[in-house]
């Protein structure tokens, strides 16, 4: 008798057992299922890349430095737009001697190792110009 109150109490235990753990995984795929719909692009029905950084609201507005030309003595800035005074100079047509509104020291790095501002330069070296005169003496 003793053995079969034993058994009906461990089928309770297991009975109660059993339905809590098929409670806790319905209300984990129930879990999974609405984080895999907030993690969905709505217009686009594509998954959202959750690593993707946000891009910023406002970016900030770029604007020309003066303090630019300490370093870049050729750049030079009117109306709005900087322009290279040895390229203008020498008529050469770049991004800038059209002039350009891409405030970034990126920019004047990048042209002064341009073929058109690296010949100029050239020409206007004071060691050049002294060594072709001592050759045409």
């Amino acid at each position: 008798m003793a053995s079969d109150a034993k058994k009906t109490k461990i089928q309770r235990t297991l009975a109660a057992f059993c339905l809590q753990r098929s409670t806790h995984e319905n209300d984990s795929r129930s879990q999974t299922e609405s984080s895999e719909t907030e993690n969905v692009d709505k217009e686009t029905d594509r998954p959202k890349d959750t690593n993707a950084p946000t891009p910023p609201s406002n970016p900030p507005e770029r604007k020309y430095h003066k303090q630019w030309e300490m370093q870049w003595p050729w750049l030079k800035y009117e109306h709005g737009k900087m322009f290279c005074k040895i390229c203008l100079e020498n008529g050469k047509d770049n991004a800038l001697t059209s002039g350009s509104v891409n405030f970034k020291t990126c920019s004047f790095k990048r042209h002064e190792k341009c073929q058109d501002h690296i010949s100029v330069t050239k020409c206007q070296d004071p060691m050049v110009s002294v060594s072709s005169l001592i050759i045409l003496v």
